[in-house]
Order: structure tokens, then sequence, then C-alpha cells
């Protein structure tokens, strides 16, 4: 059998309703009984179980988090992916956002969505409403399928390029390009070359204004066979 509530507040020598507390994040728990539960917790490797609660809440008790992949086939794909720099590196972000939502009473679904010339592709879990929030990663889908996802799912973040419409994290990469040709000039270079994002990308234009903001503060002649 699986460990139960009652097995940690057994071990935490506390009550069960002082454990539920704990795993719904109430705040009335003193910091002491929320730690020790906590290390009960940890010592029995314990996990919600998500989908009792959803019956009982009649909520869903998921974050979803997408990440679109580009292709150029009509939205098909060979079933492959990480077959571009931008598919891998985004997985770092997935990692982090799942560690810090595991933290939480949530739990945590991982979708790819085709997106395409013809076609944008919603994730199964935005359809089938079974996420009560959603991390959109990648400047590749456009401010139109962020707007196609909270017709179903309201609560979403984008994460890669700012949206006047929804809450998004982004970095200034106009600004971190321009620090990099700084760095390489400092430490004597001159002959800069620069390899540029995704085309489909909205952070394109960014990067290579910070790159040409380089060149011209340092004096550095612009030469396109080296973009």
């Amino acid at each position: 059998m699986g460990v139960s509530i009652l097995d940690i507040a057994r071990l935490a020598g506390v009550s069960k309703s002082t454990v539920s507390a704990v795993i719904n994040q109430h705040e009335h728990v003193r910091k002491e009984t929320r730690e020790r539960v906590l290390d009960a917790i940890r010592q029995l490797d314990y996990h919600p179980n998500f989908a009792a609660r959803e019956l009982i809440t009649a909520e869903p008790m998921n974050i979803g988090i997408v990440m679109p992949t580009y292709t150029d086939d009509g939205g098909v794909g060979d079933g492959r992916y990480f077959r571009r720099i931008d598919e891998a590196s985004n997985m770092e972000l997935v990692s982090r956002l799942t560690e810090y939502v595991s933290r939480t009473r949530y739990g945590v679904l991982v979708e790819h969505a085709v997106i395409s010339e013809g076609e944008r592709r919603l994730p199964s879990f935005a359809l089938s409403r079974r996420v009560s929030g959603v991390f959109q990663i990648s400047p590749l889908a456009g401010t139109e399928y962020t707007e196609q996802l909270r017709q179903y799912i309201p609560a979403v973040v984008e994460i890669g390029v700012p949206n006047p419409d929804c809450d998004s994290v982004f970095s200034d990469f106009e600004r971190t390009v321009f620090l990099s040709v700084e760095y390489l000039v400092d430490h004597g270079h001159k002959r800069i070359a620069f390899i540029n994002c995704d085309p489909a990308s909205r952070t394109l234009e960014q990067r290579m204004a910070g790159y040409l903001s380089g060149l011209i503060k340092y004096g550095i002649e612009y030469r396109a066979e080296w973009v």
C-alpha cells in the first residue's frame, strides 16, 4: 500500500487535519509543526493523489507546461523532438518550473504542441481543461497562439517574450547580445560574428539590434557575411 496522510501524521506526531493543512499550504500552521510534517513527508516519500483530490474539489489540480515545436512539413513532423537548439534549451526551463511546482499542492503536465505555417495545435490538457494554469515556453508560437490557449485556460504565463495581454517572463535580449559583444571587445576581439535565432522567433530583431549597437559603440564595421 502507498503512504497515507495518517502515516505522515503518526510519524510527525500531529493530526491528519494538520498534515492536510500543510499539504494545502494553509498559513495558520506553526513553522515548527510545518517543518516536522514536511520532514515526515520527505522520509516517507509521500506523493499526493491529484486525481482523487480533483474528484473532491471539482477543480483541476495540475499546472500545464507547453513547449511549441515548429515544423515546416505541415505540422506532421517525424515524431522526434530536440532537433532544434531552442527545444533542448527549453528543457532547462521545464526542469526548474517542475521543481518549484512540485513544492506546491499542484501536479505538472508537460506537452509539446506542433506549430507550422498553417496550423497551431493546442495541447490536449488545455482542450480538455485538465489544468488550472499554463506556462507557455517559446517565442515561436506568436501572440495568436497565446490567445487561443486563453480561450480554454485563462491563466497563461508566457515565457520568452513580453506579452501585454497576459503575465510574461522574458529577458532583455538586445541588452544581452550587446553585453556579449562588449565582453569580446574587452578581451581584444574585433572580428565578431553573430548567429541569430530562428527567423520565426519574435526576439530576432531585438538580438540583431543588440549586435549592431555593440558594433557601433566600439567602431567595428558591420559585415553581412559574418551574420
